[in-house]
């Protein structure tokens, strides 16, 4: 090789590796507004910290960052009545009046500090958890599958319920479905453990297609009907707050869902109803709707379904799609959305640092704005979006902030009005 051609060699293995240096660096990194929006809609609020950590990244880059660091374990210890039964719901026999009255209301002070222990150790461990946007799946999840607190027998379902969500809220869909179909809390919640051979209770199933699986409209009544009967059987053992299959009230005759036929039991029934077309573009739209926009476009949630599928169904890869969508990054979907009260209040705390001294004022503070932990309105969950915000509201959130002002060490006027304007409800 002459002098010539190994210069020439030489300066082209110089420009690969200058090519190679470059490509391997961010095409573009996130603009100030990029990082801001990111953090607002996976996060409860701004984050000046992970801001200066996602600024030399570009978006999809800064997408891994947070979906990566996706860490569901739980930043406190449970409470200690979590790892007992339910309080019992049988009293001795035999027992005076007075007595009896005493153990009832002893029960009821039970059953009642176990809910409030519940929400308060909720608001804390969201405040300290290490991953917000894992703590906001969890939210989601609860709001999908949702159940009040006050209306099962015990606390430990609500928690018990919580576990599961944690366990599966990134990973496949279909086993989120499985678990959480049939667990205690939602079919004590929706009164599947009256539903028996002989006298059917369609509640559970209705909400099990419309709310959980399918959407509104994707089903006939046929379906509800004949779903009912295979869910059958399917209810808590109260003793130990277990799922516990009872054959006896199981209606094991064949039934016809979705065109299938069959003896089916309440396993079978999630099966079918995860095998319905419609069973990948619920949860999609579900989650567009929460990190992108309120409209919906059909085309984007058809692709974003195959998606789904052709990953195994994994929450994960979904979240990491929608969040690299071109509708999650476009200016016109930038704050359009409203946060909600735990968004607003863990925000700010995770925002200022102040001390959680007393959690069940912050609980209170909650439930005025109206999203008490493990107590959503109804089995809809809570409505969201323009329902957080009217008149009321926004003096409620108002008082909030202030008295958030009022506590954190030097925040300057200029950033309190920062709180107090419309902008800051928004994501």
């Amino acid at each position: 090789m002459t002098m010539t051609q190994r210069q020439s060699a030489s300066g082209f293995r110089r420009w690969v590796a200058v090519c190679l240096v470059l490509c391997a660096k961010p095409l573009s990194a996130l603009s100030p507004d990029d990082a801001s929006h990111l953090i607002l809609r996976t996060g409860f609020g701004p984050d000046a910290t992970l801001s200066r950590t996602l600024a030399p990244l570009n978006r999809s880059d800064a997408v891994d960052a947070l979906v990566d660091a996706l860490r569901f374990d739980t930043a406190l210890s449970p409470p200690d009545w979590t790892g007992q039964p339910p309080v019992s719901r049988q009293l001795p026999q035999g027992l005076e009046n007075a007595e009896r009255e005493k153990r009832i209301r002893a029960r009821n002070r039970e059953r009642r500090m176990r809910r409030e222990d519940l929400k308060a150790w909720y608001v804390t461990n969201a405040a300290a958890a290490p991953s917000p946007l894992a703590e906001r799946l969890v939210l989601f999840w609860h709001n999908v599958f949702s159940v009040r607190v006050r209306d099962v027998p015990d606390a430990i379902y609500s928690w018990q319920q919580h576990q599961t969500v944690r366990r599966f809220a990134a990973g496949d869909y279909r086993e989120l479905v499985r678990h959480l179909a049939l667990d205690p809390a939602l079919l004590t919640y929706l009164d599947n453990h009256k539903n028996r051979r002989k006298h059917p209770n369609e509640n559970y199933a209705r909400e099990l297609l419309e709310l959980h699986t399918l959407g509104e409209g994707h089903y006939s009544e046929t379906d509800i009907r004949e779903l009912a009967r295979a869910l059958t059987g399917a209810r808590p053992d109260f003793k130990t707050a277990k799922y516990a299959f009872n054959p006896r009230m199981h209606d094991d005759g064949e039934k016809t869902l979705f065109g299938q036929r069959g003896r089916f039991n309440p396993a079978d029934a999630v099966e079918i109803a995860l095998g319905h077309p419609r069973a990948a573009r619920y949860p999609v739209e579900r989650l567009w709707r929460e990190f992108i926009s309120e409209s919906v476009p059909e085309d984007a949630i058809e692709r974003l379904a195959r998606h789904f599928i052709a990953t195994d169904w994994s929450i994960t890869e979904l979240i990491r799609a929608l969040l690299n969508e071109d509708a999650f990054w476009a200016t016109d979907n930038r704050k359009r959305l409203v946060r909600s009260p735990i968004e607003l209040v863990i925000g700010l705390q995770r925002e200022t640092g102040i001390e959680i001294r007393k959690p069940a004022r912050w609980v209170k503070t909650l439930k005025i704005l109206g999203q008490e932990p493990f107590n959503p309105p109804d089995v809809a969950g809570w409505p969201g979006g323009l329902a957080w915000i009217s008149s009321s509201s926004l003096d409620q959130r108002q008082t909030f902030i202030n008295w958030v002002a009022r506590r954190a060490d030097g925040v300057p006027g200029h950033t309190v009005a920062t709180w107090l304007s419309l902008d800051y409800q928004l994501k």
